[in-house]
């Protein structure tokens, strides 16, 4: 009740983006390249991506796709004293349905390169690898006896009213 909810999907849009709707979880696409996030865009579906140290330009803020949609970094990743629970005064960028631009993130980790790897050689998720792996390997072969949408349901259920709730930190949902 009166918070907001977001996730991110590797999932191809066109399966789901029917289903997204306004004042629920906004899923983001997690675009593999900026052409497949300005696919997405077009499509009316948010979007996310990797981006390299070096696409963001002199001011280390400002990017674009190839259709010349606007691309904003993460404001987390601009000071370590800030969270999503800090952005966009109680609506966080990646939870806004209609938004119009695209949300980067910068390629950290054990996949960096491989994760920023730009248009020609899509680096999948900087989450396949180091501990985040582990973590979310060990939670795919957690036995469980609801789904991930009853568990997550029942989860947001107990929080308190207004709470900001980021489903996964990378990853991806999947059907019932």
């Amino acid at each position: 009740r009166r918070g907001v909810a977001f996730t991110y999907s590797h999932f191809p849009f066109a399966e789901w983006a029917g289903e997204l709707r306004a004042g629920r979880t906004v899923i983001n696409y997690s675009a593999d390249t900026l052409a497949d996030a300005d696919a997405a865009h077009a499509a009316g579906v948010p979007a996310v991506t990797v981006m390299s140290p070096e696409a963001w330009g002199d001011s280390g803020r400002n990017a674009a796709t190839p259709a010349g949609v606007p691309v904003v970094r993460c404001p987390a990743e601009m000071g370590k004293a800030f969270s999503c629970s800090d952005c966009g005064n109680g609506e966080p960028l990646c939870a806004r349905l209609g938004r119009d631009f695209v949300i980067g993130f910068t390629a950290h980790g054990p996949s960096k390169r491989a994760a920023a790897a730009g248009a020609d050689d899509p680096g999948g998720c900087y989450a396949d690898a180091g501990n985040c792996r582990i973590h979310w390997t060990a939670t795919a072969e957690a036995g469980q006896d609801e789904s991930d949408s009853q568990a997550v349901r029942k989860f947001a259920r107990r929080l308190p009213p207004g709470t900001i709730l980021r489903h996964h930190v990378a990853g991806d949902i999947g059907a019932d």
